[in-house]
Protein backbone atom coordinates (compact mmCIF):
# COMPACT_ATOMS: atom_id res chain seq x y z
CA UNK A 1 0.00 0.00 0.00
CA UNK A 2 1.25 3.48 -1.28
CA UNK A 3 1.81 5.95 1.78
CA UNK A 4 1.06 8.46 0.17
CA UNK A 5 -2.84 9.80 0.46
CA UNK A 6 -2.37 11.40 4.22
CA UNK A 7 0.55 14.12 2.63
CA UNK A 8 -1.63 14.41 -0.24
CA UNK A 9 -4.82 15.54 1.77
CA UNK A 10 -2.52 17.59 3.87
CA UNK A 11 -0.69 19.15 1.56
CA UNK A 12 -4.42 19.66 -0.40
CA UNK A 13 -5.63 21.16 3.58
CA UNK A 14 -2.46 23.82 3.34
CA UNK A 15 -3.19 24.87 -0.34
CA UNK A 16 -6.62 26.18 0.47
CA UNK A 17 -5.65 27.29 4.00
CA UNK A 18 -2.60 29.78 1.49
CA UNK A 19 -5.52 30.97 -0.44
CA UNK A 20 -7.63 32.19 2.86
CA UNK A 21 -4.85 33.53 4.07
CA UNK A 22 -3.53 35.74 1.34
CA UNK A 23 -7.34 36.84 0.90
CA UNK A 24 -6.78 37.88 4.43
CA UNK A 25 -4.10 39.75 4.08
CA UNK A 26 -1.67 37.44 6.28
CA UNK A 27 1.13 36.92 3.93
CA UNK A 28 3.37 35.27 6.89
CA UNK A 29 0.75 32.48 7.76
CA UNK A 30 0.69 32.04 4.08
CA UNK A 31 4.55 31.79 3.96
CA UNK A 32 4.69 29.27 6.42
CA UNK A 33 1.50 26.91 5.33
CA UNK A 34 3.53 27.55 2.01
CA UNK A 35 6.73 25.55 3.24
CA UNK A 36 4.04 22.91 5.23
CA UNK A 37 2.28 21.91 1.91
CA UNK A 38 5.95 21.73 0.27
CA UNK A 39 6.82 19.38 2.67
CA UNK A 40 3.97 17.66 2.76
CA UNK A 41 4.08 17.31 -1.33
CA UNK A 42 8.01 16.03 -0.86
CA UNK A 43 6.75 13.05 1.45
CA UNK A 44 4.27 11.57 -0.75
CA UNK A 45 6.63 11.97 -3.62
CA UNK A 46 9.11 10.06 -1.64
CA UNK A 47 6.38 7.75 -0.25
CA UNK A 48 5.65 6.61 -4.02
CA UNK A 49 9.02 6.69 -5.17
CA UNK A 50 9.73 4.34 -2.72
CA UNK A 51 7.14 2.43 -3.68
CA UNK A 52 7.72 1.75 -7.33
CA UNK A 53 11.93 1.14 -6.05
CA UNK A 54 10.52 -1.17 -3.74
CA UNK A 55 7.86 -3.30 -6.18
CA UNK A 56 9.57 -2.10 -9.19
CA UNK A 57 13.00 -1.83 -8.81
CA UNK A 58 13.58 -1.91 -13.05
CA UNK A 59 11.43 0.70 -12.95
CA UNK A 60 13.03 4.12 -13.55
CA UNK A 61 12.11 6.31 -10.85
CA UNK A 62 12.61 10.07 -9.42
CA UNK A 63 11.68 13.42 -11.84
CA UNK A 64 15.71 13.91 -12.42
CA UNK A 65 15.99 10.40 -14.11
CA UNK A 66 12.75 11.17 -16.08
CA UNK A 67 13.21 12.76 -19.41
CA UNK A 68 9.94 13.77 -21.36
CA UNK A 69 9.14 12.61 -24.82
Amino acid sequence: MIDHAKHLMAAHRLIKNIYEHCESHRPMEAMEDCLMAITELKMAYTAINHYIQTNDPDQISGIWNHERL
